[in-house]
């Protein structure tokens, strides 16, 4: 992620068009049954285990935290996030992304999408899919796009897909199957205090305002008087 984001500021420094360009990344690699996962912005990475669906990553946007995990019962959407993104590949020399490792069991299936999908697509309508999708990966990809663009198709649509097997991955019943442990390996230290930052600057226009707000006031009443 480091040298991808300084290939990209590089590439926006180059050409006067392309100042200010950049971009969200959600990464995946696995290593000795371990699935390791780098995430910037708010692209999301989800693993469905069994009949439960869970978003690795958090999203690095103003918006509060999600319910982040689906199991088909009645909950929230958990589809609404903010797209004012704290980070991105690009914007800035400096990098802080989210990297978590996630013990991984055979079966597990991966999902990593844009935020085109994440933001249109109800959580649960994404487990709905994911569990139905069986062997036919590329079909349960192409509806997911589909119901993104029925639903607006708002923003780029991207969507991989894989199901995870091997010798090298632990197993269980269907109805034992372990929770999905995404502990976040680097603290997001840089992401909370941008948040914590730009919440104080909002606090504080909002408070400038209403001053403002109130001397206009005052001043309109001392004329009218």
């Amino acid at each position: 992620l480091i040298r991808a984001n300084s290939a990209v500021r590089k590439e926006s420094r180059r050409e006067a068009q392309r100042r200010g360009m950049g971009t969200t990344l959600t990464a995946a690699a696995l290593l000795d049954g371990v699935l390791l996962v780098a995430h910037v912005g708010d692209s999301r990475a989800y693993l469905l285990r069994g009949q439960r669906l869970v978003q690795i990553t958090e999203d690095q946007s103003l918006g509060p935290s999600q319910d982040r995990t689906w199991t088909g019962e009645p909950a929230g959407d958990g589809m609404a996030h903010s797209n004012v993104i704290l980070q991105a590949l690009g914007i800035a020399d400096y990098l802080d992304p989210f990297v978590a490792g996630v013990p991984l069991v055979a079966g597990d299936l991966l999902l990593l999408c844009s935020d085109g999908i994440s933001s249109q697509i109800p959580g649960e309508e994404i487990r709905r899919v994911m569990v139905g999708a069986e062997e036919n990966l590329a079909g349960a990809a192409a509806e997911l796009i589909a119901m993104a663009r029925r639903a607006g198709g708002q923003d780029n649509a991207s969507v991989v897909l894989a199901r995870l097997e091997g010798d090298a991955l632990s197993s269980g019943s269907h109805d034992g199957r372990p929770a999905v442990d995404a502990t976040p390996l680097v603290p997001p230290s840089l992401v909370m205090h941008l948040r914590q930052r730009l919440m104080r600057q909002v606090a504080n226009m909002v408070g400038m305002l209403l001053v403002l707000l109130a001397l206009l006031v005052g001043l309109i009443l001392l004329v009218q008087g």
